[in-house]
């Protein structure tokens, strides 16, 4: 019997702590973001 593959939500906090020992890498081409506390750039 095949089993089913479904993805699961995970907060951003619990992935990049669960992930201990990965890389995670923006290509170059990523836009630069701006984060300021309640006010979109």
């Amino acid at each position: 019997m095949q089993q089913e593959n479904r993805p699961i939500k995970v907060g951003l906090l619990e992935l990049l702590y669960g992930s201990q020992g990965t890389w995670f890498v923006n290509p170059d081409y990523q836009r630069n973001y701006t984060w300021v506390a309640n006010r979109e750039v």
